[in-house]
């Protein structure tokens, strides 16, 4: 911006879409105005300073809903991870009980072969080592309820999961 001097003494106050001028005129000179000029210039700065502060509330409020926003993403991926592990359970339990049921129905077909339903013999290996598989599949059988040995198409140790149905 260049100055030229013309003559004519100016002062004027500008923030954001706020803007005002003090000029030398014809009825009233700018020596003449310095009260409104200063009035308006504190009148400017408490704009600005609230303005800011307004900004800056505004800020902590969008902070503050990205990081409810974070937490509720966090506890969303906490719950389907326990409810993925709840229904791995389930379905680890539900094999493991029917593992139990055919070996219990195969013992009971090899002590009558004549049966029917029993023509076929329906295991070749032993029960023992089936029984053994159950339990470890089982998540509510071992050393604690919910921690397992084996987990069909998992590799990693967990916590045993605690629902509130089981003491512990």
């Amino acid at each position: 911006m260049k100055f030229v001097p013309n003559g004519i003494l100016e002062l004027r106050l500008k923030a954001w879409f706020i803007e005002a001028t003090y000029r030398d005129g014809k009825r009233r000179r700018l020596e003449d105005r310095l009260q409104d000029f200063f009035e308006g210039l504190l009148s400017l700065a408490m704009d600005v300073r609230q303005a800011r502060e307004e900004a800056a509330r505004r800020e902590r409020l969008e902070k503050e809903g990205e990081r409810r926003r974070k937490d509720r993403g966090r506890r969303e991926e906490a719950d389907q991870r326990r409810a993925r592990r709840l229904r791995e359970d389930v379905s680890n339990w539900r094999l493991a009980r029917e593992i139990r049921e055919y070996i219990a129905h195969a013992k009971a077909c090899s002590a009558k072969p004549s049966d029917a339903e029993c023509a076929r013999d329906p295991v070749s290996e032993p029960f023992d080592w089936a029984l053994e598989y159950a339990d470890r599949v089982d998540p509510l059988v071992g050393s604690e309820p919910g921690v397992r040995t084996e987990n069909p198409g998992a590799t990693a140790h967990r916590e045993p999961l605690h629902i509130g149905l089981l003491p512990g």
